[in-house]
C-alpha cells in the first residue's frame, strides 16, 4: 500500500520474441502460469517496472518499447493491472527468482490459451499480432 493507504498498480509484462511470448510458473500457483509482473514502485513508470520485473524473475533484460497494452481491476484481486508490451533482447530465459517462479518458458499463442484460461482479451490480441 502507498502512503494514502491505496493498493499499488501491479505490471504484468507482455514479453514477445520469435519463439512466442514469455510465461512464468507461479510457485504459490496463484495464478499458476502469469507473464513476469510486480508492483510498480513508487516514481517509476510502468515500462520501467516492466523491464525491472523480467530481468528479476527470468534473468531476461526486455525493452518496453511498444507501449501499454491495456489495464484492468482483476476480477479475484481487485488489483489494478497494467499490461506492458515488451520485446526480449534475447531468447534465454530463466528461473532468476525460485521463491516466486519454478518454471520460465516460450509459449505460443495457442499454447497460452491452455496456460491461461482467463487472459486479458486485449493482451491476448496483442500477442497473436505479434506471435506469427
Amino acid at each position: 500500500m502507498d502512503e494514502y493507504g491505496e493498493t499499488r498498480a501491479v505490471v504484468a509484462a507482455v514479453v514477445t520474441s520469435p519463439l512466442g511470448v514469455l510465461v512464468g510458473r507461479r510457485r504459490d500457483e496463484f495464478p499458476l502460469w502469469t507473464f513476469a509482473g510486480g508492483h510498480i514502485e513508487d516514481g517509476e513508470t510502468p515500462q520501467a517496472a516492466a523491464e525491472r520485473e523480467v530481468l528479476e524473475e527470468a534473468g531476461l533484460p526486455v525493452t518496453a518499447s511498444n507501449g501499454e497494452i491495456g489495464r484492468r481491476v482483476h476480477p479475484v484481486t481487485g488489483r489494478l493491472i497494467v499490461y506492458v508490451a515488451c520485446r526480449a533482447a534475447g531468447e534465454s530465459a530463466v528461473v532468476a527468482n525460485p521463491g516466486e517462479l519454478t518454471d520460465v518458458r516460450w509459449a505460443s499463442a495457442d499454447v497460452l490459451e491452455e496456460l491461461m484460461p482467463d487472459i486479458f482479451p486485449p493482451a491476448l490480441a496483442y500477442i497473436r499480432s505479434q506471435c506469427v
